[in-house]
């Protein structure tokens, strides 16, 4: 993550999702060095949001079936009270998140990290391996 407060984001190209939505996943690895607040949450962190027929991009914030976000984000950081993963570092994950809710809808997916003006991490946060599947 950069010395200055940031806010960066990766969009997925448009998916439409079938109309039958359970047991649809999205499914990614990934690893980070985004500096936590301890019990309180993170000072830097990344999170997911989806947009749902080109309408704007709201925070996925349940159906995080194996990897629940840390907590919120600390005041500071421009997305602040946002809740987040964050870890210092953090090994590679799986993250699964249930697409029941979308079903039948064009969806894009937005990985979005940010960070306050303090504290620079060289790495930041790694996403591989993303797909949507049953």
């Amino acid at each position: 993550t950069p010395v200055t407060a940031s806010d960066q984001r990766y969009r997925s190209p448009a998916i439409t999702l079938p109309a039958a939505g359970n047991g649809l996943f999205l499914i990614f690895q990934s690893r980070q060095q985004m500096e936590p607040n301890g019990a309180a949450g993170c000072y830097d962190g990344g999170f997911i949001e989806v947009s749902v027929n080109g309408g704007a991009y709201t925070q996925i914030t349940s159906g995080l079936l194996t990897d629940p976000y840390n907590g919120p984000l600390a005041s500071g950081n421009p997305a602040a009270p946002a809740l987040a993963w964050c870890g210092d570092p953090q090994a590679y994950l799986r993250s699964v998140i249930d697409l029941a809710p979308y079903a039948g809808q064009s969806v894009r997916f937005r990985f979005r990290v940010t960070s306050d003006a303090s504290v620079a991490r060289a790495e930041g946060w790694n996403i591989d391996d993303v797909e949507v599947r049953r």
